[in-house]
């Protein structure tokens, strides 16, 4: 191990002759140290505040984004409707159907009844 000692005359002087020499005492030093690790402190404060501040909003934003995206798939794959809900919408155009269709002997005369609903009544009239 090392054995450190005063005994190497030599080792001492050297280190005395190649020391550092301390800067001069400057008065106004202190404060001008307190106040940069002010400065250092506030800079450290806000970004740390900016971090909260962006993580907050992130947070915001996944959740919105999470709404949104579940709203998407609940519109684009919605429940089939129940026989109930069918019976029920079969009879209720049943009752209110001389409103929608302008003729039914045609549309019972008709090979296809797709291309007939489809048809535009406007051209007819001119």
């Amino acid at each position: 191990m090392n054995n450190f000692s005063d005994d190497d005359p030599q080792l001492t002087n050297f280190l005395q002759q190649h020391r550092s020499i301390a800067p001069p005492e400057s008065a106004k030093s202190e404060d001008r140290l307190i106040a940069e690790i002010d400065v250092r402190f506030e800079v450290k404060q806000q970004l740390v505040s900016r971090l909260w501040s962006r993580s907050i909003w992130g947070m915001i934003g996944a959740i919105a984004t999470g709404i949104f995206g579940a709203t998407i798939h609940y519109v684009m794959n919605a429940p089939a409707p129940s026989l109930a809900e069918l019976d029920r919408l079969d009879r209720y155009l049943e009752a209110h159907w001389h409103g929608l269709v302008a003729d039914p002997a045609k549309i019972d005369n008709q090979d296809n009844l797709d291309t007939y609903l489809l048809q535009d009544d406007d051209t007819e009239d001119l």
